[in-house]
This record gives structure tokens, sequence and C-alpha cells, in this order.
């Protein structure tokens, strides 16, 4: 509306536009789009209480960490996320509830229900220690089309992660940041050195 607007003032065409039909164009697409934003938010909320929209989360493991992340998740009681259950990578565990929650078999049932389209996102939850049963999960699963993550630990679930920073090469894991750094830094200290003379004088 205000490139036509804009158009039309600098091309000296205004007056072949006429007044009462724009305004009426003007109204009719805001209300159109108001309406049609509001009926498609309905239709979003519809399919979310019904968890048409829900990520689909499994989580690898059985041991004390795969229970502590599922916990943790619940706890959160996130609309958007729906955890189907566990997979055991040993494995001795096939059947049985996990805080409530089905172990729905071994990583080949994991990965058939994948392809599938049963499962959007896996989460290994394998405690770190166990680095060889990781290389061994992590390869099976390498060529799967969904999102799979790695839990931390059980000593990093309780941290303030912040992110992650390769440095040199090598992932770590961001616990405390300074406030500012790098040109925010440099920004901050410009502002402060010039707004400060105008206040006193203020």
């Amino acid at each position: 509306m205000v490139s036509l607007i804009a158009i039309s003032y600098f091309t000296r065409t205004s007056e072949a536009f006429a007044r009462a039909w724009l305004v009426l164009w003007f109204s009719l697409s805001f209300g159109g789009f108001m309406m049609l934003r509001s009926l498609a938010a309905l239709q979003i909320d519809r399919w979310q209480q019904r968890g048409a929209l829900s990520l689909k989360l499994a989580i690898v493991g059985v041991g004390t960490l795969a229970r502590q992340v599922a916990r943790q998740m619940r706890e959160r009681k996130d609309p958007n996320l729906r955890l189907v259950g566990f997979f055991d990578p040993t494995p001795q565990m096939t059947s049985g509830d996990i805080e409530g929650l089905p172990v729905l078999g071994s990583i080949d049932e994991l990965i058939a229900q994948v392809q599938q389209g049963r499962i959007d996102e896996v989460v290994v939850a394998v405690p770190w220690q166990e680095e060889r049963r990781l290389k061994e999960i992590l390869k099976l699963l390498r060529n799967l089309s969904v999102n799979v993550r790695m839990c931390p630990d059980m000593f990093t679930l309780y941290l303030p992660l912040r992110g992650l920073t390769t440095v040199a090469s090598i992932p770590m894991l961001d616990i405390f940041e300074r406030p500012l750094g790098g040109w925010d830094l440099v920004l901050k200290n410009l502002e402060d050195r010039l707004l400060a003379p105008v206040l006193v004088l203020l």
C-alpha cells in the first residue's frame, strides 16, 4: 500500500486512481489478511491440542541418564513435544515401561519406526564413559533422515548450559559468559564516553 502511494506520488499519477476504490481495496485487504490469520491460528491451535503438530521424540537408552532426561522433559510440559518411548541399545530390555513410557525395542526397531515416519527426533541418552557403545550407536544412526542429538552426561544436566562453542576445532559447552564481549564491549565503551559528557552538562 505504501509502495503504491509512493509510486503514484512520484510519477504524478495519483489522479488516475479513484480514492474510494483505493480505500475499499486497502480496507478489504487488511480485513482479509486479519481474517485469514485468525482462521489459521484457530486451526493450528486445534492441531496442537490433538497433538498433530507435536515433535515425536524417542530416547535411546534405558539407564539412569535416560530416565532423568525423560523426567525433566515431562516436567517442562511442552505442548509441542511428545515422548514416544525408549529404545534399548543393548538390547536387554525390549519391553516394559520406564517413567510411564514404553520400551519399544532395540536400535533396529528405532530405525524402522523412523523410516515409517513415527519418530521426528532422536536423543541419545547413554553415559559418556561408555565410549565404545556410543560410537556403535551413532554409527547405526548416522544415516537417519531425522535430527539425532546427544544428551549431556548426568552432571551437565544440572548446569546452566548456554550453547556450544568451537575452540581450536574442539567443541566446548558454554556455562558462564561475560555480559559483553567483542564489538559489543567496544560499542558500549564508546557509548559511555560519548554520553557521559552530555549527561554531565545536562
